[in-house]
């Protein structure tokens, strides 16, 4: 059995990485649903900041607590091994996961032992912009992920989160944004110059099957966020 939940947030990290005075930076990019050692060594080798396992048993992209530090083993450092849940289980074993990606609110632990552990927060669009300012965590975390609400599914759902809105809460929130749900290598380019977002997270938009990612289309997704 691994440690389970406990974190110490490593905001200032996710911080250094926004736009630099010398001129634009790279988006941050997570490939999200990953079960399958190929699909993460094609992730790595395209280049993406984060990878991302998802463990909510609803999931068809579900990986067990016991599968995921053998997925995470080949992800060199610096990318983010992020381990996604539904909500955070204080009995799940997270060995192998570097950050934690929730739906917020989810308490902040506050315990020197617990393993150094970024977070992630995910609100969802189905809100008004005063409505998710005021859900929306001020500091403890180390962004802010904003995908589209659907009433039945957690993620992976292919649809587009509500651009307007995700540019507003990206120029009110205090922490970075990263925009999920609904972006593929056709339009993750226009999303970004239309949102301006820390980082962007896929899942469904590079898959031929849920849970198999198609190697072309990671490599796509990957070479139009940065590029944007």
């Amino acid at each position: 059995m691994g440690r389970s939940i406990g974190f110490q947030p490593m905001v200032s990290e996710a911080s250094s990485l926004g736009p630099s005075p010398g001129g634009p930076r790279l988006t941050w990019v997570k490939v999200c649903g990953l079960t399958r050692p190929t699909d993460v060594e094609t992730a790595v080798a395209s280049g993406v900041d984060a990878v991302g396992f998802v463990l909510a048993p609803e999931s068809p992209r579900r990986v067990t607590p016991d599968l995921l530090p053998r997925l995470a083993a080949a992800v060199p450092d610096p990318v983010w091994r992020v381990a996604v849940l539904a909500r955070l289980d204080p009995h799940t074993p997270l060995d192998g996961a570097d950050t934690l990606q929730a739906f917020w609110p989810f308490p902040l632990p506050d315990d020197p032992s617990a393993p150094a552990r970024r977070a992630l927060a995910v609100l969802r669009d189905g809100s008004d912009l005063g409505t998710l300012l005021g859900l929306a965590p001020t500091e403890g975390v180390s962004a802010v992920v904003l995908d589209a609400h659907h009433p039945a599914l957690g993620g992976g759902t292919g649809r587009l989160v509500d651009l307007g809105l995700a540019a507003e809460l990206r120029a009110r929130l205090s922490l970075p944004l990263v925009v999920a749900g609904g972006l593929t290598p056709e339009n993750v380019a226009d999303v970004i110059r239309r949102v301006r977002p820390w980082g962007v997270d896929v899942s469904s938009g590079v898959e031929s099957a849920p849970g198999e990612k198609d190697p072309d289309r990671v490599r796509a997704f990957v070479q139009a966020a940065k590029g944007a």
